[in-house]
């Protein structure tokens, strides 16, 4: 699959949509999440959890461009081997900084939903919410630095599917089916189950970019 955009040598309009449509559909699309039609705590509880998600999802956020910076300036240089080790120090930092967080927001959550003025209800649901999808932030992490590492790597075709599986191909139709089933926690498990499956084909596609550039040494999480 050639899934690289040619911003040098091709149109320049042409790479620009390329780039831009899918990103701007797949974001456009997780709006349909601020819909939740399950009572007034449920609503209040998942605006509090996705404002909460907004500051958690900065250090992500810092992280894939800080691996895109700089796995580009290793493949301005030719040192595909320093990509690797870029990309392998961004998931033990990344994935252990998130981690943390998680942490301290499940523990914490009943006081930071009382900053946003809520009462115990919206704690609750806000508590379950990051129970159920914790782990998913942590894979997140991992998922957005290997997007960082394939941007880097001039391969931002296969960056934008891993968002699009994220918001259209997983996430949207799981929320609808286990919606169906468990109520409002289908929605929170419909999250988790996109962080798990999108981070489980990043890894598949770093492994395959591993073989051409063979920009790894040794299987990707070798030596963390």
């Amino acid at each position: 699959m050639n899934s690289k955009i040619d911003f040098i040598n091709g149109k320049t309009y042409k790479s620009l949509m390329k780039m831009f449509m899918p990103l701007f559909a797949a974001m456009t699309l997780t709006m349909i999440y601020s819909i939740t039609p399950f009572g007034i705590d449920a609503i209040a509880g998942f605006g509090v959890a996705r404002n909460l998600e907004l500051i958690m999802s900065m250090p992500t956020t810092g992280m894939c461009m800080a691996i895109t910076a700089i796995v580009g300036q290793c493949v301005g240089a030719k040192r595909y081997d320093r990509a690797g080790d870029y990309l392998k120090a961004g998931l033990v930092l990344g994935g252990s900084l998130i981690a943390a967080i998680s942490v301290l927001v499940i523990i914490f959550s009943g006081q930071l939903t009382a900053l946003f003025g809520q009462g115990r209800g919206t704690a609750e649901v806000v508590a379950v919410f990051f129970k159920i999808i914790s782990i998913g932030y942590v894979l997140y992490m991992l998922t957005s630095c290997i997007q960082g590492y394939l941007t880097g790597l001039g391969n931002p075709s296969m960056a934008m599917v891993l968002l699009v599986l994220y918001y259209v191909v997983i996430r949207i139709p799981a929320a609808v089916i286990l919606r169906s089933v468990f109520g409002l926690h289908g929605i929170w498990f419909a999250f988790l189950l996109s962080h798990i499956l999108a981070f489980i084909v990043a890894t598949i596609m770093v492994q395959l970019l591993n073989k051409k550039h063979d920009t790894i040494r040794g299987p990707l999480y070798e030596g963390l």
